[in-house]
């Protein structure tokens, strides 16, 4: 009979995953205009725990357009729009009319900053000397310099992401010739393979003294797929993501159960007598202070696997790219591609995208970050009227 004491339970309850207790709130909170904010984090709760369920997303939507909260509402409706034949898309703000994020990185990557991400990103700062190459050893000869500005498509994208996105300063390079073919997955941590039309695109990670991304294929024009490539390129080279994807995946994985043996708790995994040496090596290089470092954070838990910390870099560098598209279709075609147990014919049937985000973290993943609010006001707000009929597309972006 304590309304108050079942908000609370309810509350409880839906922060520890239950969908019944959502739907309760959702009950009691429907039809009290002044708990509007209130009813909008439980339909977004609610999504969250049930990705790609179209009628909750519906709900979340008329709960924004309740709320007034119109980059949120346009957000939402654009997921929900995504594999509509008879809607059609709603296209996105050009990047131009959006405004620079601080703090919108760590966001998008906060999955390389678990702890085998920043377990890397320690090794690679104070051991740079043993895994850094020189240009000329890295293969850096004949590639052009994409330097930002408006001399090309690649380069005005490259200066918009750094601008709205803070980056950290890294260099970019153009192979416009590759010899690399369209696949369904990667099979190794340096290639990350994207096909289109027919034609490859794809980004690697040099080691150089500060890590620089390699682009490889055709980028003379400014589309989703070249964007999504881009967002690749933005993440991989931060230093939890650096050796996890600049190294080839065996040496990448050698180089986590060293990290685990030599500085994890004792017993957590075996390290093998062939890299023994590269354990010394990292005790002699790594000052005092980072050896505390790694090993206070190889105690929070058990032996990550190599997989799950190389799919956390991955997942990062995809939700950057969704961030520079704006295109949550393409992103999840392009994430449904990646993986050859499922097929992208889905997304088009009914209730196919949910089974799909039952199936694949990832996909799950980007459509819950597609309706966070924080990503909505970063990537869906129309400041003023002429970016407004920009995204209108009564002006061509610029």
């Amino acid at each position: 009979g304590s309304r108050e004491e079942a908000e609370r339970l309810l509350t409880d309850a839906l922060r520890e995953g239950s969908v019944d207790a959502a739907d309760m709130l959702d009950e009691l909170l429907r039809d009290e205009p002044s708990r509007r904010a209130a009813l909008l984090k439980v339909r977004r709760q609610a999504v969250e725990l049930r990705p790609g369920n179209m009628t909750r997303l519906a709900a979340l939507r008329e709960a924004a357009r309740a709320d007034q909260n119109t980059n949120y509402m346009r957000a939402i409706e654009h997921v929900l729009r995504a594999f509509d034949p008879v809607t059609g898309p709603l296209a996105p703000p050009p990047l131009t009319a959006q405004s620079s994020q601080p703090g919108m990185l760590t966001l998008l990557t906060r999955h390389s900053h678990e702890v085998g991400g920043e377990a890397f990103g320690v090794v690679w700062e104070g051991a740079t000397a043993i895994f850094a190459k020189t240009p000329a050893a890295a293969g850096m000869t004949n590639l052009e310099r994409v330097i930002p500005g408006p001399t090309s498509a690649l380069s005005r994208l490259y200066e918009a992401a750094l601008r709205l996105l803070d980056t950290p300063r890294f260099a970019l390079f153009h192979r416009r010739s590759t010899d690399l073919r369209p696949k369904k997955g990667a099979t190794s941590a340096t290639e990350l393979p994207f096909e289109e039309d027919g034609g490859a695109l794809a980004v690697a990670v040099a080691l150089l003294q500060t890590p620089a991304a390699v682009l490889s294929g055709d980028a003379g024009e400014d589309s989703a797929h070249l964007r999504w490539v881009l967002g690749q390129a933005l993440s991989c080279v931060l230093p939890q993501n650096a050796l996890v994807l600049g190294l080839p995946q065996a040496d990448a994985q050698a180089l986590w159960t060293v990290i685990l043996g030599a500085f994890g708790p004792p017993g957590l995994v075996s390290v093998e007598r062939k890299d023994a040496q590269l354990a010394d090596l990292l005790w002699q290089t790594l000052a005092p202070s980072l050896q505390r470092r790694l090993k206070d954070l190889l105690s929070r838990e058990g032996a990550t696997p190599f997989e799950l910390v190389l799919e956390r870099a991955r997942q990062s560098g995809r939700r950057v790219g969704m961030f520079l598209t704006g295109d949550f279709a393409h992103a999840a075609r392009a994430v449904v591609a990646e993986f050859p147990q499922a097929s992208a014919d889905e997304l088009e049937q009914p209730g196919g995208l949910e089974r799909l985000c039952s199936q694949l973290p990832s996909l799950a993943d980007l459509l819950r970050l597609a309706v966070r609010p924080e990503y909505a006001d970063a990537r869906w707000h129309l400041p003023t009227p002429a970016s407004q009929r920009l995204a209108s597309g009564r002006l061509p972006p610029v």
